[in-house]
This record gives structure tokens, C-alpha cells and sequence, in this order.
């Protein structure tokens, strides 16, 4: 279940290739290109959420943008402020400063059309900010690049088949298969995997050394080899989330229904979306909201999963059973979520648990 979070850790800073964790194979594609003087002028970053394709797609703009002669560290200063006029970072939340009255009151459920015509495509055309010798002009990273919707793509098509010089493209995604083949077919495909057992291991002691035993085994088993999923289970309360709701969700597991796990969800839920929403003002509660529930998804999906691969045949064939019910369960409440209010879908799940 992809997360598709409203909310994230702040953007990482523009950091060196040299500092990408687990993703060897792609930084030294990336750096071939450099090399060679052959960089595509457009590329797709594609993998799980939270494996380091928006970090990496960063990296590469620093290296991009910082010349090789002149004030080089000048130009690194204002990448790692995040303030280099060159750098453009595209999201569905641009849509809240949008010059237009009807983008800034929209839904923010995907990238509009006239998010990339303002930000992307009329900026991309006009006279780079900082003249340098730097190997690119502009860049522009498009963070969660599948939820452009389909006349944005095509807008940006044109972008790709005439790009304006020295302006580099990146779309970072999780599902490619959601792009255009139009689109796919004009961009060079990096893709990214999760981080084995000892990087992971590794990012976990050098981001979260604070974080308890406990609390490490479960972000270790939750993220998937995924870091970011794993910053922000961690410092948005997901792990708490995972050792209040196991009770109740064991006496679930023996058929008995208890109204206050249909309350723990959906408080859960709305309590996150609210301090998302705080954290970042630019994101609506509802899309917070729905951001809240599909992370309350994976943490019951992880859940359900485990018990399944854990469970004999022989020995628990009714506990093989109701983890099985409980990831189809799961998938329903996931599609519920495009038309139902989260706090429903809690009650769903919290009858649909208990009865198995």
C-alpha cells in the first residue's frame, strides 16, 4: 500500500551523490552520464516510497548547478539552504501559492496542469538566474510525478520533446506505470530498491539514535529497507500507534469486538493529520487525512502479513484464515478511501476485524 503522504521530513538538503545510501547502481549511472558529457536532459527516479529517489534526485541537482569555476561554494550555500533561484522543487502543495484563485482552492489530491504550466513549463523558458559554467542551467524535480494529472502530462511532454537549454527534468516517483508511455519513452529510467539489512541498519544508527530497541526492530520490519518511510513512522508517532492498538487488536483477533478500537483508529488518524497539517499549512486537512489513514493501512497490512507467513496450516489453520480476511479487508478499506470519510472506514475495519 503506497502511503502517498501529506506530510514528510523537510525536504533534505542538496547533499553530494557521495552521501546517497543503498543506491550504488544508480549513482554510478548518474555518474557516468556526468562524465561522459552525455546527461539526459530528462529522467525518471522510480522505486518504493522512502528509498532515497527525492535525496539522489537532489544530489544530482547540486551537481548540476555548481560550476566549475567561479564561487563554487557560493552556489553549494544557497543549494543546501534551499534557496538556489536555478533549483525548482514542483509538488501538488504549489498549488496553495498558485497566482490563480481556482488552483489555490482546489483539493490537493494531484499535480494540476496549471501547477506545471506556472512553475515548470513558463519558468523553464525564461533566462536562467545565475550565469555560470555549471553543466545545467535549471532543474526541476518533480516530487510524486505520478499524480500529474493527464493534461499535465502532456503539457509536459512538449517541455520533453523541446527542452529549453541546459534544463534538466527529473520525475520522481513510485509508479512509472502511472506516467504516459509518451512521457516514459522521452526520459531516461533510474530505478531504486530498498536498502539491505546492513545499510538500513546503519542509516537507523547514524538518524535515529535515540530511538529504543524496540522501536528500532519494528521500524526495521515496518520500513521495509525504506528510510524515509521509516523517519517518518518514527518522529510522527507511528510506532506508538503499533503498541497501543496491539491489544485491541489481539482481542479482535479472537472474534471479540471492542467499540474502542474503531475509536483508537480514527483518533489515531485524525490526531496525525492535525499535526500535519500544523507542520506543513500549505497541505489540506483531507488530504492529511487520507495520507493518516493509508499509513494506519500499512501499519495493519504489516501487521496481518506477519501473522500470515508466521502461522502453520497444521497448528492455526483459523488464525491463517482471519489474517488472510484481514489483508482483503484492508484492501477494501484502502479503495474505501477514495469516497469515505476516514472515521467510517475505522468502524469498517473495527467490525470487519472482530468478526474475521
Amino acid at each position: 500500500m503506497k502511503p502517498d503522504p501529506a506530510w514528510a521530513p523537510p525536504p533534505p538538503r542538496a547533499g553530494t551523490l557521495d552521501e546517497v545510501i543503498g543506491q550504488d547502481r544508480a549513482v554510478r549511472r548518474l555518474r557516468g552520464a556526468i562524465a561522459a558529457g552525455r546527461l539526459h536532459h530528462a529522467w525518471i527516479f522510480h522505486g518504493p516510497v522512502g528509498v532515497g529517489k527525492f535525496r539522489t534526485a537532489m544530489a544530482l541537482a547540486r551537481e548540476l548547478l555548481t560550476p566549475a569555476t567561479g564561487d563554487a561554494g557560493a552556489m553549494v550555500r544557497l543549494l543546501e539552504a534551499g534557496t538556489h533561484p536555478d533549483l525548482h522543487i514542483i509538488t501538488k502543495e504549489l498549488a496553495r501559492v498558485s497566482e490563480e484563485a481556482r488552483l489555490r482552492e482546489q483539493v490537493l489530491r494531484n499535480i494540476a496542469k496549471g501547477v506545471l504550466d506556472e512553475f515548470l513549463i513558463e519558468p523553464a523558458h525564461r533566462t536562467r538566474v545565475i550565469t555560470s559554467d555549471s553543466p545545467a542551467a535549471k532543474v526541476f524535480i518533480v516530487d510524486e510525478a505520478d499524480l500529474i494529472e493527464g493534461p499535465g502530462q502532456n503539457t509536459l511532454l512538449k517541455t520533453l520533446e523541446e527542452p529549453p537549454p541546459g534544463t534538466v527534468v527529473i520525475l520522481v516517483t513510485p509508479q512509472a506505470d502511472r506516467l504516459l508511455p509518451t512521457v516514459r519513452s522521452r526520459c531516461q529510467a533510474v530505478a531504486f530498491g530498498p536498502l539491505s539489512d546492513a545499510e538500513f541498519a546503519a542509516w537507523i544508527q547514524r538518524h535515529l539514535a535515540d530511538a529504543t530497541p524496540a522501536d528500532r526492530e519494528f521500524l526495521a520490519r515496518f520500513a521495509d529497507g525504506a528510510p524515509g518511510v521509516a523517519e517518518v513512522a518514527y518522529r510522527t508517532g507511528i510506532t506508538a500507534w503499533a503498541r497501543h492498538l496491539e491489544p485491541l487488536l489481539a482481542a479482535a483477533d479472537a472474534g471479540r469486538f471492542n467499540p474502542e478500537l474503531a475509536a483508537s483508529i480514527a483518533g489515531s488518524i485524525d490526531t496525525w493529520a492535525e499535526e500535519r497539517q500544523k507542520e506543513n499549512k500549505r497541505a489540506s486537512k483531507l488530504s492529511a487525512n487520507a495520507a493518516a489513514a493509508r499509513w494506519m493501512l500499512r501499519l495493519l497490512g504489516d501487521r496481518y502479513r506477519r501473522r500470515l507467513h508466521g502461522a502453520s496450516m497444521a497448528a492455526d489453520a483459523e488464525g491463517m484464515a482471519r489474517a488472510s480476511r484481514a489483508i482483503g479487508l484492508l484492501d477494501e478499506c484502502e479503495r474505501l478511501l477514495y469516497n469515505v470519510q476516514p472515521i467510517f472506514v475505522a468502524e469498517r475495519l473495527a467490525l470487519g476485524l472482530a468478526a474475521g
